[in-house]
């Protein structure tokens, strides 16, 4: 068994492991690293600097559920027309529903923050929560999104963590709603605080960290290759880092550098979701301003045309992976192009290999010309060699 050290940065803190749920059953937990044990208060006087490790995740769950746990915030709302954003309940308890207190919450226990939500809007305006777990610094340790729909109804989201070890520090739940409609914007905020008392559980070995952060690359690898490959947005920067990790994860001797691959995945996860957000607010915009140009010209809706042809040899690209030389899961098309009359086009499929596809050369870069034509009203793609 390779030596596990408690690892520290270099200011002298302990490293956290923000990550997956613990105890869903299909969903891998993340891993904390134990920080040396200190001496903590009894009450909120010593509120200065103490660390808490933390294994934090989310999951989001569609119900209209409201009641009793701790640190419940209630509004009565009215109905009617207009933009509403209201945090209608927040509440702290174990995933089995006990109530927990939160000046004393336990360690060694799944534990959920539930918000329940209204969100109206209008025909093109949109909702979003964000659920934020701050530490006693005011460091973000978990930062978690929610798209919401237009209803009267409540709508109930779900962030599950899990205490590991803790000096003694009080943690604060921020949630943030948000919808808009044009340049009309309305907000709601609510904070949640809450104490761990100084304690720990028994600190895990270093294979399994090492297996939970080998789940969660492949959970940020997988988030690279669908956005590239669902939006052509550039993601060569996010395949070096995922490189990166995958370098760090095999030569990690501590949980400390096993902690660091984890936390890059868990950014690379976040900023995946956020070009995603972009792309789609920015292809919106010129599908809207593609489609009135076409209705005036009297031609073919040419960013559809695209949009079919660039699926087709896409999924001609998966179905033919693990059967042709291409033999990795495509990322994106380089050099797209479609003639004026939309009926041919081509480009550069470009893709990587993964440890599901070719486990020894897992992230190299490969490209294979491919092609694409109308054939029945239908785009057929198939690769090109030479």
């Amino acid at each position: 068994m390779r030596e596990v050290r408690r690892g520290l940065d270099e200011g002298g803190k302990p490293r956290l492991f923000c990550g997956s749920s613990i105890g869903t059953g299909n969903e891998s937990p993340g891993y904390v690293i134990p920080p040396p044990t200190g001496n903590a208060p009894g009450s909120s006087s010593g509120r200065g600097g103490r660390r808490t490790a933390l294994i934090v995740t989310c999951a989001v769950i569609a119900m209209i559920v409201l009641g009793g746990a701790a640190g419940i915030l209630v509004w009565i709302l009215p109905s009617g027309d207009g933009l509403l954003a209201r945090i209608v309940d927040v509440e702290l308890s174990r995933v089995d529903g006990v109530e927990v207190n939160l000046e004393d919450v336990p360690i060694g226990e799944d534990l959920v923050v539930t918000v329940s939500v209204k969100a109206r809007y209008g025909e093109g305006g949109k909702g979003q929560l964000t659920v934020t777990l701050l530490d006693e610094a005011g460091e973000e340790q978990k930062k978690s999104r929610f798209k919401l729909r237009s209803s009267e109804e409540a709508q109930e989201f779900e962030d599950r963590f899990y205490m590991v070890w803790s000096e003694g520090e009080y943690f604060t739940i921020r949630s943030e709603l948000t919808v808009s409609e044009g340049e009309e914007e309305k907000g709601d905020r609510h904070e949640l605080e809450f104490y761990v008392a100084e304690g720990g559980t028994a600190e895990e070995d270093l294979e399994t960290a090492l297996r939970k952060a080998e789940e969660k690359y492949m959970e940020a690898e997988e988030a690279v290759i669908l956005l590239g490959g669902n939006t052509g947005v550039v993601v060569d920067d996010l395949l070096q880092r995922l490189k990166d990790v995958m370098a760090l994860l095999e030569a990690a001797e501590t949980l400390e550098e096993i902690d660091l691959a984890y936390r890059e995945c868990e950014r690379i996860i976040v900023e995946c979701e956020n070009r995603k957000s972009a792309w789609e607010e920015e292809q919106a915009t010129r599908d809207e301003e593609r489609k009135q140009a076409d209705e005036r010209n009297g031609q073919p809706d040419r960013n559809a045309e695209i949009a079919a042809c660039r699926d087709a040899m896409f999924d001609y690209a998966w179905k033919q992976m693990v059967t042709t030389p291409f033999y990795a899961e495509p990322v994106r098309i380089d050099g797209f192009w479609m003639n004026d009359s939309c009926t041919e086009a081509g480009g550069t499929m470009v893709g990587m290999k993964t440890a599901h596809t070719d486990p020894e050369n897992a992230g190299n870069m490969v490209t294979v010309p491919i092609s694409a034509h109308k054939e029945n009203g239908r785009w057929v793609a198939e690769f090109v060699y030479y």
